[in-house]
């Protein structure tokens, strides 16, 4: 399979996985309308998130709130009260997301290949996050808007966001060690 070949795989099933959960969502809205209870979406064009963080935001709405007020939130207040070294606000933070997006993985499966979904989502979190942090700290939230708006940076990050997140669902279609392989010859190795 060449390097073409495997990006149209990951891509295809991207495209398949979101397509089948979000008309699967479709016909609950409106099996739900039917009945006078109108479910929210549970998904906002995913494919245009700009970052992480933002791609949660439009990606299956319903499990991101949950997780955010199941997981991420009680973990978060717990480890910045810890006297641990998670006391720290960037650390408790950066922990909570990663213990969250694990959490994310378990909740679609229990193999490797999830463990290392939710993994690799709350990895792109905690970049996402720290860049955020260092960007508002260094420059301020005004010039951070400001810069957010330029087209080129809106794009690139659509781009960086989408191939991320398509990356990360590998895992979620093959098993750990199929999705290893599979990297390794995306790699060349």
């Amino acid at each position: 399979m060449t390097i073409a070949e495997m990006l149209i795989s990951i891509y295809a099933f991207y495209f398949f996985l979101f397509l089948n959960f979000s008309g699967y969502c479709d016909v609950v809205i409106g099996i739900g309308s039917l009945f006078g209870v109108r479910p929210p979406e549970n998904f906002n064009k995913p494919y245009l998130a700009r970052n992480a963080s933002d791609f949660w935001l439009r990606q299956h709405r319903s499990l991101t709130l949950w997780l955010t007020d199941y997981v991420f939130s009680p973990l978060y207040k717990r480890t910045l009260t810890s006297q641990s070294f998670f006391a720290k606000p960037v650390v408790a933070f950066n922990a909570s997301l990663i213990v969250t997006m694990i959490v994310s993985g378990f909740w679609h499966g229990t193999t490797l290949a999830f463990l290392f979904f939710g993994l690799s989502h709350g990895i792109f979190l905690v970049i996402y996050h720290s860049w955020n942090t260092f960007l508002t700290n260094a420059y301020g939230k005004k010039w951070v808007r400001k810069w957010r708006q330029n087209w080129f940076v809106y794009a690139g990050g659509v781009f960086l966001t989408f191939n991320a997140t398509a990356l990360a669902f590998v895992f979620f279609n093959l098993s750990w060690d199929e999705s290893f392989i599979f990297f390794g010859r995306l790699l060349g190795l």
